[in-house]
């Protein structure tokens, strides 16, 4: 047996009349890992790192399987972090063959994990050619946004559906691939009015980019009665109204007094009184 690879059975000698489906390896061999190409960037390598040298390194195998699109290598299916933590630190790689898995099984092993986080699967399921992903992909990358509002913006909608257990369905859906984005160019109207407000602020404050304040904007795109190119004069004229809130309904009653400075009595707007969807 070489130190290159040691076999390791699990529960060797306790003879629980289970069969053995599968062993567990070990090698100081970093070069023959690799893993799929729609695999997340390592993220928290540091932090496991830290764990091992604190706590000691768990003998917890990573999951390798053996794939035609990368001859030679074994390709990490699951313990991708965990890897190059123990490659960092110079420790051997325990790792179990998981048979002819694929980057389908890379991204269900993650979803009971929930070591993906949701730029993760966006990533994979753009990797694949999705074109709603796609679409979010790209305006994330084109603009500063966090998932979580460039998901409201994309779905139009702040609401959050929740199924009988009280998760939410639109992550769910979003991890699942389902996502789909309902007006990708009103979206962008949405995207081009925050960006307007950002110069307005001249970095005195980033209300623009706020999760809670992108909300209230995509609440207010919703009715008909909003009109975006007034907010943008009104901000114009009264820049220092734009200030942090607590909340969506807070950013609104900001909206609405930008919206009605210098308004005759006759054309004020009240928002609060606007059935959002």
């Amino acid at each position: 047996m070489t130190e290159e690879m040691k076999t390791i059975r699990l529960m060797e000698d306790a003879h629980t009349g289970d069969d053995i489906v599968s062993l567990v390896y070990e090698t100081r061999d970093y070069n023959k890992f690799v893993t799929f190409k729609e695999n997340r960037e390592p993220d928290h390598v540091g932090r496991i790192a830290g764990n091992m040298v604190e706590f000691g390194a768990i003998q917890k195998p990573i999951v390798v399987t053996i794939h035609q699109d990368y001859p030679g290598k074994l390709v990490t299916v699951d313990g991708w972090n965990s890897f190059n933590a123990r490659m960092q630190l110079k420790l051997p790689i325990p790792y179990i063959v998981l048979n002819k898995a694929t980057p389908r099984e890379m991204t269900a092993l993650n979803l009971v994990s929930r070591n993906w986080n949701s730029r993760n699967y966006i990533n994979f399921y753009a990797s694949l050619g999705y074109p709603d992903y796609l679409i979010f992909q790209n305006l994330l990358n084109e603009y500063d946004f966090t998932c979580r509002s460039m998901e409201y913006i994309l779905r139009l909608s702040t609401t959050e559906d929740r199924g009988k257990q009280g998760k939410s369905v639109n992550h769910h859906a979003l991890q699942r691939g389902r996502f789909k984005c309902k007006d990708p160019i009103r979206s962008r109207e949405i995207l081009n009015f925050l960006m307007k407000v950002k110069e307005i602020e001249g970095g005195r404050s980033s209300v623009h980019k706020a999760d809670k304040f992108v909300a209230a904007i995509v609440r207010l795109f919703n009715h008909k009665g909003f009109d975006p190119e007034r907010a943008i004069k009104k901000m114009e004229l009264a820049p220092s109204k734009i200030v942090k809130q607590v909340d969506a309904t807070g950013y609104i009653n900001m909206m609405e007094d930008i919206y009605n400075y210098r308004s005759q009595k006759n054309d004020l707007i009240s928002f609060m009184s606007i059935k959002f969807q």
